[in-house]
C-alpha cells in the first residue's frame, strides 16, 4: 500500500481500538474480508443507487465513504463524478479495494485505514 499512498493523500485520521467490542469488530473484519464480496456484495450492491441519488452526488462533489469497505459505494460516487475518501478500519478491506478497483478509482479515491489497537 505505501506505493498507493504515494499517489493520493489520505485523510489523517486516528481511531483508538480500546474496548472489546472495537477489538471484536476489527478481528472479524479482518479474518472475513477475502469473502466480502462473495458472501454479502449482492445485498450491499442493491442500495448503493439510492444511496448515491438521495446523497445528490454532483461533479467535483468530495463524498466520505465511511466503512467503505471493497469501494462499492466509493466506485459509485466515482462514476457519478464525485470524489471519494474512503475509510475503513479493516487494511484487508482496503487492499481488497486497491486490488479490485480501476486504475480511475485508485488515483480519485483517497484511502486510509485509522487504526491504532489498545493492548
Amino acid at each position: 500500500m505505501k506505493g498507493f499512498a504515494g499517489e493520493a493523500p489520505a485523510l489523517q485520521l486516528t481511531l483508538q481500538m480500546n474496548d472489546d467490542f472495537a477489538r471484536f469488530e476489527h478481528e472479524g473484519w479482518e479474518r472475513v474480508a477475502h469473502k466480502y464480496d462473495s458472501v454479502w456484495s449482492s445485498v450491499t450492491r442493491q442500495f448503493i443507487p439510492y444511496l448515491v441519488n438521495a446523497a445528490e452526488v454532483a461533479a467535483g462533489m468530495s463524498v466520505l465513504d465511511v466503512a467503505c469497505g471493497p469501494g462499492y459505494v466509493s466506485d459509485a460516487v466515482r462514476k457519478a463524478g464525485g470524489i471519494p475518501k474512503g475509510i475503513d478500519f479493516s487494511g484487508k478491506m482496503i487492499a481488497i479495494l486497491i486490488f479490485l478497483s480501476s486504475k480511475a478509482m485508485r488515483r480519485t479515491c483517497h484511502l486510509k485505514t485509522p487504526v491504532s489497537i489498545a493492548s
